[in-house]
């Protein structure tokens, strides 16, 4: 993340169009990407290493051909990596370590696609 990102960060948030959690969750997904992408990718935890792998496999075709999900406009791959929840509804929020690993026994990779996709559209939909 440079400094011209982050000044641009703060730019849209005094305009209001960025909310102080939108600026964490921005923040937050760059630098998971940025250390899974280098040598350090070890201090990421394995659960959140998976649910990017299982985000990126699902998530939308257009978003990954523009490198921007088209729910928020956040940057790819960056905004898989962030904790929030897409707006687009093409994958939840990061669960826990506990929650992933049931999740993970219980229902096949297939299943789990229906499943969020079921679970997303069972929920109100908000901004997160």
């Amino acid at each position: 993340m440079t400094k011209n990102e982050i000044k641009f960060l703060i730019k849209k948030y005094k305009q209001g169009n960025y909310s102080l959690i939108d600026i964490y969750y921005y923040i937050q997904g760059s630098i998971r990407t940025s250390l899974y992408y280098s040598k350090y990718k070890w201090l990421i935890r394995k659960h959140i290493q998976e649910q990017y792998e299982f985000r990126l496999a699902v998530s939308k075709t257009e978003c990954n051909e523009n490198n921007s999900c088209i729910g928020c406009g956040c940057t790819m791959p960056d905004v898989l990596f962030a904790n929030k929840q897409c707006k687009n509804n093409c994958y939840p929020k990061m669960k826990s370590w506990f929650v992933w690993k049931h999740l993970k026994k219980e229902i096949a990779t297939d299943k789990i696609i229906q499943y969020i996709r079921n679970e997303n559209n069972s929920r109100i939909k908000g901004i997160f």
